[in-house]
């Protein structure tokens, strides 16, 4: 089938991405930016989705719109809809996504692949790292997930200290509660490594929250 990708330039979008290109062409990415925080729609460090469309060599549609609201969503697929079979996205546990995700698709009449659906969240993060993704937490927002992770590498030991607060605080260790944010940075997919140059730790101490403003990054050569 013919697919396009909903992608927000974190782990689960681009490791649905990459599986569902195991079988299926990936014909555009799409991109939905929310101007305040919201389940469905990221908001930071999206314009870096921009060099991960150049390194993949496939073609984004991006759109803009506010927090809650499906339309930019609904817009972007609807842009393409005539030219895919389905839509992939990286959904894992999330009841609310997928419904959003199918509810658009099934508008449209097309297919809606969720590759990680249902997988087990400390299985999900470990392939990562087997499969040779390099990923970086861009946001915290959980008890136990303090400044210090922003910028942090997901590995063994940030996949060990995940799990020591999901005994402690419950917390999903996959982030697939928004405990978390993350970026992709390299993986087998990519032509390119992403290059973070410039960057920023946008903390606040009361909400005990922040994130990793990546003001400047390039592709460079593997």
């Amino acid at each position: 089938m013919k697919l396009a990708a909903l992608v927000s330039g974190g782990k689960d979008s681009l490791y649905a991405l990459s599986k569902a290109s195991e079988e299926h062409e990936i014909k555009y990415l799409i991109c939905a930016k929310a101007k305040e925080n919201s389940e469905l729609l990221h908001s930071e460090n999206l314009d870096l989705v921009k060099l991960q469309s150049k390194t993949l060599g496939i073609p984004l549609i991006w759109r803009k719109g506010s927090g809650e609201g499906t339309k930019p969503l609904r817009e972007a697929i609807e842009a393409v809809k005539d030219d895919v079979d389905g839509v992939v996205s990286g959904a894992v546990a999330s009841n609310y996504q997928k419904k959003k995700v199918e509810g658009i698709c099934g508008r449209f009449g097309l297919e809606n692949l969720m590759p990680l659906w249902g997988m087990d969240e400390h299985e999900l993060i470990k392939s990562l790292i087997e499969e040779d993704f390099e990923v970086l937490f861009v946001k915290v927002a959980a008890q136990g997930l303090d400044k210090e992770w922003l910028g942090r590498k997901l590995d063994e030991d940030s996949i060990s200290d995940l799990e020591r607060l999901e005994d402690k605080y419950g917390i999903h260790v996959a982030g697939e509660g928004g405990e978390y944010e993350t970026l992709v940075v390299d993986c087998p997919v990519f032509s390119h490594r992403m290059e973070v140059k410039e960057e920023d730790i946008r903390w606040n101490p009361k909400t005990k929250t922040g994130y990793l403003d990546i003001m400047s990054a390039k592709l460079e050569r593997k």
